[in-house]
């Protein structure tokens, strides 16, 4: 008999997933990374962290993102100034009563929490967009200071979008109709920017 698999078993095909599991589901896409020292799951590149035994939890009534609830397969993340202290999948289904909270982690003096949080520091938020990859920065409702074992209810977070703007135009480049030009001249008035129109005045 051939063994196979990860698991050693005559005839299997189970395989290693990203985050070293036999036969786990964890194959993460673009712009997803296993968290193999925080949560084990595909988690947004930007917002790996390793788990400390110092940490709090925030919890977020609502969050939204251009006035909008965040959609369930959406992110929050928690950073020390560049450094990412926390996050988690807003899946609200899958909360205690439907509010989620984010793990925000402590400087335990041991490998992997250098620059996270210390009593009295306040976190800032982002919000990771799935449907784009976008990263966007967010406000809370509240500045609440950091203290291990917290337990923090903050009203809401909210979010703006970002965007690439390669020419500057105030314009995504999604949405850019005249690339490298400014999107907003349009001199004779006919929807057409001056910039890629064969006749602007």
């Amino acid at each position: 008999a051939v063994i196979g698999g990860c698991d050693q078993t005559c005839g299997s095909t189970l395989e290693f997933d990203e985050c070293g599991v036999c036969g786990g589901e964890e194959f993460c896409e673009e712009g997803y990374t296993c968290n193999a020292e925080g949560t084990s799951l595909c988690t947004p590149n930007l917002f790996l962290y390793t788990s400390s035994p110092q940490q709090a939890a925030y919890f977020f009534l609502e969050v939204t993102l251009d006035g909008e609830l965040i959609e369930d397969n959406d992110w929050v993340g928690a950073f020390n100034g560049d450094v990412c202290v926390g996050s988690r999948k807003w899946n609200t289904s899958q909360c205690g009563g439907g509010i989620c909270e984010v793990p925000v982690m402590g400087d335990s003096g041991g490998a992997g929490t250098e620059g996270y949080m210390v009593f009295g520091q306040i976190p800032t938020f982002k919000i990771f967009k799935a449907s784009d990859l976008s990263y966007n920065d967010a406000t809370a409702s509240s500045q609440e200071p950091w203290y291990s074992f917290g337990t923090l209810f903050i009203e809401f977070l909210s979010g703006l979008t970002t965007c690439n703007d390669s020419d500057l135009d105030g314009v995504c480049d999604e949405d850019d109709q005249c690339p490298g030009f400014d999107d907003l001249l349009d001199e004779d008035e006919d929807g057409i920017p001056d910039g890629c129109d064969t006749c602007p005045f």
